[in-house]
């Protein structure tokens, strides 16, 4: 029977459960029936269905039928039929694939690494990019030294989520450094879900411009725009960590930050070769 891993969640969460999914095997389902709830706290777009992904979706018949099947074995004492598993019931450095639903975040490239060359292919636009995103696209891959810079906001900003709000000093710092690094100057290229909290805090003292992307693919084209930079300086979020991590360039420098939330529990998993700068003046 078809392992299913539950998708839910914006667009970063959303590609970190697509990854492991596609670690459990080609034959995998997901399960998207989270964003046709209509009490879920923050909406989400499955960013999913504008990118070529391969793995193929649960119907409702078919998850309608299991969730019978299962009650039906728990009558006769069965209970590991077929079980809902989530990501705290295995041990990442030492995981056997068990067939059931997984729910989770499975926010570690441990568990999807040795596949990157598959998802950098299902990882794509499915459409070409309109004229406006070409331009950036032209001036991000054209321009020597190009950095994307994420600015999360958003829920970020409501305290009771946890989540830090990075300060002005953070990026700075990062920038700082990566002039140090390369010696050369640098094609800063903003990117935030709150335009005009970086245009007026950000661009005028940091430098660079904000990237408008197209409503439409919103998300996504922000993505394929951030991983083809030459660097990246990434907020603590999934999103901004995909893109880093899509980022081919041999050479790149990828600079995030130390501190993600309150307990630390969802936060993405840095890679080794990352650098990690200090972002002590937080503030929920």
């Amino acid at each position: 029977m078809n392992n299913t891993v539950v998708v839910q969640g914006g667009l970063g969460n959303q590609m970190f459960q697509y990854a492991f999914a596609k670690s459990l095997g080609d034959n995998t389902l997901l399960d998207i029936s989270w964003f046709k709830k209509i009490n879920v706290v923050t909406p989400r777009k499955l960013g999913l269905l504008d990118m070529r992904c391969t793995l193929r979706y649960e119907s409702a018949f078919r998850r309608y039928t299991v969730s019978r099947l299962c009650k039906v074995f728990s009558v006769f004492g069965v209970k590991s039929f077929y079980p809902n598993i989530s990501e705290n019931d295995f041990d990442i450095n030492n995981f056997a694939n068990r067939c059931g639903r997984y729910i989770g975040y499975f926010q570690d490239e441990k568990l999807f690494k040795y596949c990157r060359n598959s998802l950098l292919n299902d990882f794509r636009l499915k459409e070409k990019i309109c004229a406006d995103e070409y331009i950036y696209y032209k001036a991000v891959t054209e321009n020597t030294e190009s950095v994307s810079i994420h600015v999360r906001r958003g829920d970020y900003l409501n305290p009771v989520f946890g989540w830090y709000n990075l300060p002005f000093e953070y990026y700075r710092d990062a920038i700082e450094f990566l002039k140090r690094i390369l010696n050369r100057p640098l094609e800063i290229f903003w990117f935030s879900d709150d335009p005009d909290y970086v245009k007026k805090m950000m661009i005028p003292y940091l430098g660079g411009v904000f990237v408008h992307t197209i409503q439409g693919y919103g998300a996504v084209a922000d993505l394929m725009l951030m991983k083809s930079c030459k660097h990246n300086i990434i907020a603590n979020s999934s999103f901004s960590w995909w893109g880093a991590w899509l980022n081919e360039n041999p050479s790149k420098i990828v600079i995030a930050p130390s501190k993600w939330n309150v307990d630390d529990r969802f936060g993405a998993r840095i890679p080794a070769e990352w650098r990690v700068i200090e972002n002590n003046n937080i503030a929920l």
